[in-house]
């Protein structure tokens, strides 16, 4: 083998590198993988994954705009549904008399004050303090926790508790 060669194949190998932790440095996110020409697989479920470099960064619900839900292809999670609703920050759980599985998110607007279910992206609900009051009344609900549409919730709509409703 040749100096000449081994000189040039060296120099390509450190520039190669450099610019893989030039990347690695400046890439923290899925936002800054897009920006440095990261590829995304637009086919696959949500959340996606922007590929760099032998990386991937998820696309991540941290904020109420980019808030989705994982829908289920049959009554039964996938091995791919279950690691994508994972990586989403929900979990598989089996909901309803039926059983059927659904991947259960937190809604980022839990907690923030509402009058209607407008102001949330699940129901705005009655905040639990051990007192049901007079159907009717003027109250400030909450904005409820999960995407899980089983159950019992109290409803706040136009300001004014609506009573409990319970679904399947």
């Amino acid at each position: 083998m040749s100096s000449k060669f081994f000189v040039i194949s060296l120099f390509s190998i450190l520039l190669f590198s450099n610019n893989v932790m030039a990347h690695a440095e400046h890439i923290f996110d899925y936002e800054d993988c897009l920006e440095a020409g990261g590829v995304v697989d637009q086919d696959a479920a949500w959340p996606h994954k922007c590929y760099l470099d032998g990386e991937y960064f998820v696309e991540k619900p941290n904020m109420v705009a980019s808030f989705k839900e994982l829908k289920l292809k049959g009554q039964m999670a996938t091995d791919d549904e279950v690691i994508t609703c994972e990586e989403m920050g929900g979990e598989i759980k089996k909901i309803g008399m039926l059983r059927f599985e659904k991947c259960v998110l937190k809604y980022p607007d839990f907690g923030k004050e509402c009058r209607d279910g407008s102001d949330c992206l699940g129901s705005c609900v009655l905040k639990d303090n051990g007192k049901e009051p007079q159907r009717g009344l003027s109250v400030v609900g909450q904005c409820e926790e999960y995407n899980n549409s089983s159950g019992c919730r109290s409803l706040v709509n136009g300001g004014v508790y609506e009573g409990t409703l319970c679904l399947d």
